[in-house]
């Protein structure tokens, strides 16, 4: 039972985590192509859609602002959660489920979280007229108890502080041509439970082995 359950379990973890991705071009981390810094990139606002009797409609919106306090000192930035609106999880989320033989989920899940990676790449021409186009920033957040249907604040979620988009020596890309990669990953607690579960079943797969022998074992 132990050896056919297993499986069961890892089919099910999957189910319970969920991926999307996208990109999206830009080419005004600046306000203007002078020397001096003129940021003017706000931050980063995530949307994934759904269409719902034909028509599109909004089933996740997550939004990042630039907090700037460190560019006067060391010209970095980092990007600070604001709200997190999850009409429709990707992932699964579980109401019940039965594992035979040992336990019976029954609690409804109305919350999930989500693994949110950010990747900044910039596109610059220097000095010496070399094309570049390097990620100059891998953000990672963590967010959790996002509830289903309602905004959650995630103001203390905070991504690692990263530098400026480099400007490029040619006037056309000189505002900051740059690329925003983001990938998120949604999580539903049921697929945790089931995870701790089957650690558990493996880690006691001998006490449960002789437990079962012991009472399938005739008396003579």
């Amino acid at each position: 039972m132990i050896k056919s359950t297993t499986p069961v379990f890892n089919e099910d973890t999957l189910e319970h985590t969920a991926t999307y991705s996208g990109t999206k071009a830009a080419s005004k981390f600046y306000g203007d192509d002078k020397p001096a810094t003129s940021v003017q990139f706000g931050g980063v606002k995530i949307t994934r859609s759904i269409v719902n009797d034909g028509k599109p409609q909004p089933a996740a919106i997550l939004t990042f602002l630039v907090d700037a306090q460190e560019l006067p000192t060391n010209g970095q930035l980092q990007l600070v959660g604001d709200s997190a609106l999850v009409h429709f999880g990707k992932v699964k989320v579980e109401d019940r489920k039965w594992y035979i033989p040992w336990t019976w989920f029954t609690k409804v899940r109305d919350r999930i979280d989500a693994d949110v990676n950010i990747v900044l790449e910039g596109h610059w021409v220097d000095d010496n007229d070399v094309s570049h186009r390097e990620d100059v920033a891998d953000l990672h957040v963590h967010l959790s108890d996002l509830k289903l249907g309602e905004t959650t604040n995630i103001s203390t979620a905070r991504t690692e502080w990263f530098p400026l988009i480099p400007r490029s020596k040619k006037p056309r890309l000189g505002t900051g041509t740059y690329v925003v990669k983001v990938k998120v990953t949604e999580y539903d607690d049921y697929g945790k439970l089931v995870t701790e579960f089957s650690d558990e079943v493996l880690t006691n797969k001998t006490d449960w082995t002789h437990k079962i022998k012991t009472l399938f074992k005739p008396n003579l």
